[in-house]
């Protein structure tokens, strides 16, 4: 989720401090800095003991626990990641704000697979994606243009070295950012296999983890798919994913896809990302150059290739 951008940039007081004195709406003030503790109150190991801190300056709450003990470097890592700003500085931000590492168009499908994410509420998504195949097919050219209602995003999507366009769909059944430790999505689509002159229908679900404070990524995806002429027609796949992200700004991936007919086709690719506050920049080489998800069902093409990809969320 991107950070929401103020009109106006309003000053960090204690008076706007005192105004966030509840717990599904928590600031704090320790040593000067800014917190919001909204997300972290339900979570918190000394349960509602952290209440106190709402809307007060809770530094010498903070330097000692009720039992004298000073808090963990863990809990100073997840303080840090919610600071807003210093005491009478100007706030970029309010209201919900992200965890540094979603600050990133989400719904991302740079790669062979996708992540179970959604982009933001009210978002329009950009996404194009371009591989260069090391044999004798045609290089992968792909674009989509999409929305998102929150929950659900829509793509028109056209894949033009593999003939195929159409339209995807993803709904996001379990969602990370609320809480909940695995998120959840299944995704559709249909379209047209112009090379084939038929009909292409493909359908995923995709089951995602974070852990170690977001930073470690992991994806499971069934992908089912019929395209007449560019693949061998009902086929299904199994796939998973490593994503490391050290810092908010890159991660490291990896990922495969077998196909459950022929294991022998196992196709998988590796690369990095950069993110920026709405933009996933791609680089990875990859055994296939199919970027349809259409065509990932039976990713028979063994003709290694290398990509880059763009993704580009604009909020409404």
């Amino acid at each position: 989720m991107l950070p929401l951008l103020l009109l106006a940039s309003p000053v960090l007081t204690t008076a706007e401090l005192a105004e966030h004195d509840k717990p599904g709406d928590c600031w704090t003030l320790i040593d000067g800095k800014v917190y919001d503790l909204s997300e972290w109150v339900p979570k918190h190991p000394g349960g509602e003991e952290i209440l106190r801190a709402c809307g007060k300056d809770a530094s010498r709450f903070y330097a000692a626990r009720p039992d004298g003990s000073p808090h963990s470097a863990g809990a100073d890592e997840v303080l840090a990641s919610t600071y807003i700003g210093d005491l009478g500085q100007e706030m970029q931000a309010k209201g919900e704000l992200p965890h540094p590492h979603d600050q990133r168009a989400e719904g991302t499908r740079l790669a062979l697979l996708p992540t179970a994410a959604v982009g933001p509420k009210g978002s329009i998504a950009f996404r194009a994606g371009h591989s260069l195949s090391f044999g004798d097919s045609p290089s992968g050219i792909g674009i989509g243009i999409g929305y998102s209602f929150g929950r659900i995003d829509l793509l028109l999507s056209d894949y033009r070295a593999q003939g195929l366009g159409g339209l995807e769909f993803k709904f996001q059944a379990l969602d990370q950012q609320r809480g909940a430790p695995l998120s959840v999505s299944i995704g559709a689509g249909g379209g047209f296999a112009s090379v084939a002159d038929a009909p292409a229908l493909q359908s995923q679900l995709i089951l995602e983890r974070q852990d170690l404070d977001r930073r470690l990524s992991t994806r499971l995806v069934a992908t089912g798919g019929m395209s007449p002429g560019v693949q061998d027609s009902n086929k299904l796949s199994a796939g998973a994913s490593l994503e490391f992200r050290p810092m908010p700004i890159h991660s490291v991936f990896a990922e495969a896809i077998v196909p459950i007919s022929a294991p022998e086709q196992v196709a998988f690719s590796a690369g990095a990302r950069i993110f920026t506050s709405g933009h996933v920049f791609s680089l990875y080489y990859s055994s296939t150059p199919t970027l349809a998800p259409w065509a990932l069902a039976a990713p028979a093409l063994q003709e290694h290739a290398v990509g880059l990809a763009l993704e580009r969320a604009l909020r409404l």
